[in-house]
């Protein structure tokens, strides 16, 4: 049999590339949930209910430690034009990552020079974009407030890679002003993007660039951080970052290190193989970053391409020194987080693109062939993971769909209610705002205008018989006015479950209400896999446990009267 040529092989790798890219799509389809999550109360809810109400300072004012203007300018329309679903910025996560792409296959392009292999340049840049959309990010994809972490790396890597077009012939000086823009603009993304001011004085110091220049951007990066931080409070836990680093030296590298390597982690396993191999990464990547810095201010003229990706990869390790001071307490393993993966996916593409010009030193056909079973490996190896995003988190989102109806109904819930917020009682403070101003889930069925709808006659006819059950209501502590209700409910005519359901009592007041989408092997064994997310969980007034009730789904118009079980223990 003819073996494959080297056309196909890279043909086959990017197809599996672009594999990878459909999979990252189709995992925050599947696990998207509108119901806003921990942060999102604050700097997401509130924040547009703030504005609303004439605080113009709620723009630029601190969450935590940091000012997330850039992110702000995405959440109000979000609210305001979109229904406050998070749609438009988990949309902006994907394509601020396609941004870093183009970036880095430009970069790529050029950092080829005149040994330009079109095969090795494809397949590089196909892993490399693989590899920004691996779904270790999944928290950060899916999550509509994570937008400010995707922003925090990308608008950094995009002034460097202007200042860097400014040094080229032709429209120099308005890729100049491109670079200031960006620079200050990293001021509103995250706080670590105040480093950025002086990596672009230091990357014109290292190019040479002329001296009003380097006097500009080391103006602009005074008043980024001089604006940064005016008015700045710290947080109450926060303490000096060189205290903190000074203090257990050896574990703070350690954890440098880790966030480094972090991806590779989650590669191999999330197990003591995959930390032994994320540490060595991380070294691997420092070392290589430490010999790159070696050559470029060993030679003349200096190239500021590889200059810039090279601050780029500075950016990250300076980030991940100051998430260290941060978060060592928490210990090493909080180094491995998920949503760190995202800059340190960037800067290992940054760094294959430094290393580009060594594999295009041969421009000998067989280039390809020889990066073919490193690359395949590497791809098989994502494949692997990104197999992970078509698994849907159902338990997730039932639970988050439980703590949104908790908090519309106003039951003091604090297991359900956890789920999408610490602090119980905030969150219901919040969540009555956001209902009063029919926001975000607060504006749609069933959680509009609800505490209004129990206690009223439901309007929901009749209909035909669903089928179903309803298990052992469950007392709450703190909450004796509500039970807890589950069971299942399915309509067989119609061949699917409802959205969610209501509970009425004999004289078809509405009295509970339960979402829908629970796992629940009792109705997939009864009916096949089409029923197998049947179940719901919801709320039932307490006083109207013990007498008759009829479940009704009014989507569907198919109503279930099973007999209400015994109340169990408090939970």
């Amino acid at each position: 049999m003819r073996r494959p040529g080297p056309r196909t092989v890279l043909v086959a790798l990017q197809a599996a590339c672009a594999l990878v890219v459909a999979l990252a799509v189709v995992g925050a389809v599947r696990g998207f949930t509108p119901v806003p999550w921990w942060d999102m109360w604050d700097g997401y809810i509130e924040f547009y209910l703030r504005v609303r109400g004439g605080e113009t300072s709620a723009w630029w004012g601190q969450h935590n430690e940091h000012r997330l203007l850039l992110s702000r300018l995405l959440f109000w329309p979000d609210i305001a034009w979109f229904g406050g679903r998070g749609v438009l910025p988990i949309v902006a996560n994907y394509a601020v990552v396609a941004g870093v792409a183009a970036a880095f296959w430009h970069a790529l392009r050029e950092t080829a020079g005149n040994a330009r292999s079109t095969d090795v340049l494809g397949l590089v840049g196909a892993v490399g974009t693989a590899w920004l959309f691996l779904w270790i990010q999944e928290f950060n994809f899916a999550g509509a407030f994570q937008i400010q972490f995707f922003l925090a790396y990308a608008v950094p890597l995009w002034a460097l890679l202007a200042l860097h077009r400014s040094t080229l012939a032709g429209g120099s000086a308005v890729w100049f002003g491109v670079a200031c823009l960006l620079g200050a603009a990293s001021w509103g993304t995250m706080a670590n993007g105040i480093l950025i001011g002086p990596l672009l004085v230091l990357h014109a110091l290292v190019t040479r660039q002329s001296r009003l220049r380097i006097a500009v951007l080391a103006l602009l990066a005074a008043l980024v951080i001089g604006t940064y931080l005016h008015g700045y409070v710290p947080g109450p836990n926060q303490t000096s970052t060189t205290a903190a680093l000074l203090a257990q030296p050896g574990r703070a590298i350690a954890y440098v290190v880790l966030y480094l390597g972090g991806p590779f982690f989650h590669l191999f396993g999330r197990s003591g193989l995959g930390r032994l191999i994320a540490s060595l990464a991380g070294l691997l990547l420092l070392a290589g970053s430490a010999r790159v810095a070696w050559m470029l201010l060993t030679r003349r003229p200096t190239d500021s391409l590889r200059t810039a990706l090279l601050m780029f990869v500075a950016f990250v390790v300076g980030t991940a020194v100051v998430t260290a001071a941060g978060r060592l307490e928490y210990g090493l393993s909080q180094a491995l987080s998920e949503r760190y993966a995202t800059p340190a996916l960037m800067a290992w593409f940054a760094l294959a693109i430094l290393y580009t010009p060594a594999l295009l030193a041969s421009r000998r056909a067989g280039a390809v062939k020889r990066l073919a079973w490193p690359a395949a490996a590497l791809v098989l190896l994502m494949l692997s993971f990104q197999v992970r995003a078509l698994i849907r988190p159902h338990e997730m989102l039932i639970e988050r769909a439980t703590g949104a109806l908790a908090l519309a109904m106003g039951v003091r819930d604090p297991i359900y209610v956890g789920t999408v917020y610490p602090d119980v009682d905030r969150a219901l403070a919040l969540a009555r705002r956001a209902a009063d101003a029919r926001l975000s889930v607060f504006a749609d069925a069933p959680l509009a205008g609800l505490p209004a709808r129990i206690g009223q006659v439901s309007d929901t006819p009749e209909g035909r018989r669903c089928v179903g059950t309803i298990d052992p209501v469950e007392r709450i502590d703190g909450a004796e006015a509500w039970v807890r209700v589950t069971g299942w409910a399915f309509d067989e005519a119609g061949g699917r479950a409802p959205e969610f359901v209501e509970l009425l009592d004999a004289d078809r007041r509405v009295v509970g209400v339960a979402m829908v989408g629970k796992r629940r092997a009792d109705a997939r064994t009864r009916l096949g896999r089409v029923a197998r997310d049947a179940g719901f969980r919801g709320y039932l007034l307490a006083d109207r446990a013990a007498g008759a009730l009829t479940v009704v789904a009014p989507g569907l118009g198919c109503r279930l009267e099973p007999q209400v079980p015994p109340t169990a223990q408090a939970r």
